[in-house]
């Protein structure tokens, strides 16, 4: 995800300690909070296609960081929306 909007991110730290850093301003960017965590959270977790492909001919189109900036951009979009119904809003008044 900050990827695709052009933010490098460095990771230190280990564990429930580790923590996601800006690389240009060092700015602390993602930490783990346990209280997130999933009752089911899995340690390691693969999907394989290979047996969509096999039985169905199914093959993916979209790669994993296409995905990733389709969706920031419509989270993007989203946010300049309301931002610009809130600004219309407070003109309004």
């Amino acid at each position: 995800s900050f990827q695709a909007v052009n933010i490098q991110l460095v990771w230190r730290g280990e564990g429930l300690n580790e923590q996601g850093y800006c690389k240009q301003s060092n700015r602390t960017l993602v930490t783990i909070n346990p209280k997130y965590f999933r009752p089911t959270e899995l340690d390691h977790s693969l999907g394989c296609p290979i047996k969509a492909f096999n039985v169905l001919g199914w093959k993916s189109k979209t790669s994993l960081l296409e995905i990733c900036e389709e969706m920031i951009q419509a989270d993007l979009r989203r946010l300049n929306t309301r931002l610009l119904n809130e600004s219309q809003i407070l003109y309004a008044v």
